[in-house]
């Protein structure tokens, strides 16, 4: 009975848990210099949900991979799981860095998000008008996810610490579908509420 009940008890702690790989949840604040549709995300949350993305392109920098080991003081050779560990730790703690490192990082972040997108949403989930695609804006700094302010009402958020789960779109052909259905710069039916055609999804 001990093991059954309780938020970490077989029930809900096992079998109604769901863990999503390269995905993540963050606060949201509102900054009305992006645009309806794009996220402001910081770089460190950036390289964890494109993470395959990264690693590939920081292996192929010998560069900067010294510089690295240097950092992390290895006399190993840097390989995938090394960086795995440290854009892991990077996300907790990502001031470890010199600024040349964080720099680097933080145009590779740059690098790997163009022409892609990602899905967020708000929960409860009541419909398909919960999913939004959106462009990715690198942050330099903080631990939050910015959203256009006239997204709110949208998602029926405030200003209390409410949190948007974020996931990444890996495919070319995910992206240009996430676009067509989910994005509102490409798709004219995200601007209306699904569940009534004449209401207007968006409000100032």
């Amino acid at each position: 009975k001990e093991r059954m009940k309780g938020k970490h008890g077989l029930i809900r702690g096992g079998l109604m848990v769901k863990r999503i790989d390269y995905s993540g949840r963050l606060v949201i604040t509102t900054d009305s210099t992006l645009k309806v549709g794009e996220v402001g995300l910081p770089w460190q949350v950036v390289l964890r949900l494109f993470e395959p993305f990264a690693i590939h392109r920081i292996l192929k920098d010998q560069n900067y991979l010294s510089l690295i080991q240097e950092f992390l003081k290895s006399d190993v050779k840097i390989d995938n799981y090394t960086l795995k560990r440290l854009i892991k730790k990077l996300n907790i703690t990502p001031d470890i860095l010199s600024p040349l490192l964080k720099d680097y990082f933080i145009e590779v972040a740059k690098e790997i998000v163009k022409g892609r997108v990602v899905i967020y949403k708000r929960d409860p989930v009541e419909n398909r008008n919960s999913y939004i695609a959106g462009d990715v804006r690198v942050e330099p700094s903080g631990f939050v996810m910015s959203i256009n302010p006239i997204e709110l009402d949208r998602f029926g958020a405030d200003h209390d610490g409410d949190a948007m789960a974020v996931y990444s779109v890996f495919t070319k052909e995910a992206t240009e579908e996430a676009r067509k259905i989910m994005h509102p710069k490409y798709s004219k039916s995200v601007w209306y509420e699904s569940v009534t055609n004449n209401k207007i999804a968006y409000r100032i």
